[in-house]
């Protein structure tokens, strides 16, 4: 008996296993690089994260109609722009926070209120809060009482509402 090989049987129909693992290589190449500048667009959509300082407070004035709290950045994760920065205050039963900090004219402190005290706020040290920046915050009544004491102080990153550093009980 004689066997009988045609021509197109011995011809492989397949490619070989290299050039197999070089077109499944560049497929994943593709859909990564593809999938990569689809998402990519979307990065900035992820909010910042809430930058973190350590301060220190110290009080002077107790007793009397006026008490100045000082608070004082010792380290900032990153330079913060004051126009994203508000101190926040609790006393008396109150919470008040202040305007954002760049609208405050260095030298000229701002007012905000806390039920029947007022407060007076002041920053020194640039237009950032950084490691040198030192706030002030004032809290004084009608001449002849007592300024209550605030309770805590904190300083808040407002475009993600999060504790920039605090709340420190004063």
């Amino acid at each position: 008996m004689k066997i009988v090989i045609r021509d197109d049987e011995k011809k492989d129909k397949a490619v070989s296993a290299i050039i197999g693992t070089i077109l499944i290589v560049a497929i994943t190449v593709v859909l990564a690089a593809t999938l990569y500048a689809v998402l990519g667009g979307f990065s900035g959509l992820i909010g910042k994260p809430t930058p973190t300082a350590s301060m220190s407070v110290s009080e002077s004035g107790a007793g009397t109609d006026s008490i100045t709290y000082t608070l004082t950045f010792t380290s900032v994760s990153t330079n913060v722009s004051l126009s994203d920065v508000v101190v926040r205050v609790v006393g008396s039963g109150t919470t008040s926070t202040s305007q954002a900090l760049s609208t405050i004219t260095q030298g000229t402190p701002a007012s905000f209120t806390s039920n029947t005290t007022y407060l007076k706020i002041d920053v020194t040290g640039g237009s950032y809060l950084t490691y040198d920046t030192t706030i002030t915050v004032t809290d004084f009544v009608a001449s002849g009482s007592i300024a209550p004491a605030l309770s805590t102080i904190a300083v808040l990153y407002t475009p993600t509402g999060g504790n920039i550093a605090g709340p420190d009980t004063v």
